[in-house]
């Protein structure tokens, strides 16, 4: 028997694809799941088999090479999203403090960091703020810097449009509960 270059395309599109496309969309909503390259592909042949069954038995290749792994990575990272803040054993762990401290956050909080240098940076950590989940490479948006008013009261800076943080300059992050309508940066704590 003789594989044509289209069966051999075909095979590696059920095979291998829908597992690709289902990992990356899912990867979309909890980014910090990472796979070693051969754990990866193991990965993508055993989720390819589920849908190169469905294949066999007679669906369409665009709809099982990346319709539904689409669709299902879409479903499983709007469950997986839901459920951040609960430990369960349908979600791994993050693999690191800091993937917890930011992926499980839902909820805008202040925070004050120190740096290396000791300065000291208080904001607002919130739904416009980013923290990488790349290992290699830690970073930190801020979406609002807080100032001290002459009463004492922290304040967010309305000139300032956020402030990004070079992870490795970090030595610790306080976050701090927000209250209802703190997100203002009335606050009056240090």
């Amino acid at each position: 028997m003789e594989v044509t270059t289209r069966e051999a395309l075909e095979i590696a599109v059920s095979w291998l694809v829908p597992g690709f496309v289902l990992s990356n969309t899912i990867r979309l909503f909890v980014p910090f799941i990472r796979w070693e390259r051969q754990d990866a592909v193991l990965g993508y042949l055993a989720v390819g088999s589920l849908f190169a069954t469905l294949r066999l038995i007679g669906f369409p290749i665009w709809l099982t090479g990346l319709v539904l792994p689409l669709a299902a990575g879409v479903v499983l990272g709007i469950v997986a999203n839901y459920f951040r803040e609960q430990v369960s054993h349908f979600l791994p762990l993050p693999p690191t403090a800091w993937d917890a401290a930011f992926w499980m956050r839902r909820k805008p909080c202040f925070v004050v960091i120190v740096l290396k240098d000791g300065t000291v940076i208080r904001g607002i950590y919130g739904r416009n703020s980013r923290a990488s989940s790349d290992p290699d490479r830690r970073d930190l948006f801020l979406e609002g810097i807080l100032t001290q008013d002459t009463k004492g009261r922290w304040r967010v800076d309305p000139y300032t449009l956020g402030l990004w943080i070079d992870g490795s300059q970090i030595v610790t992050i306080k976050f701090i509960m927000a209250k209802r309508g703190d997100e203002n940066g009335e606050r009056t704590t240090s």
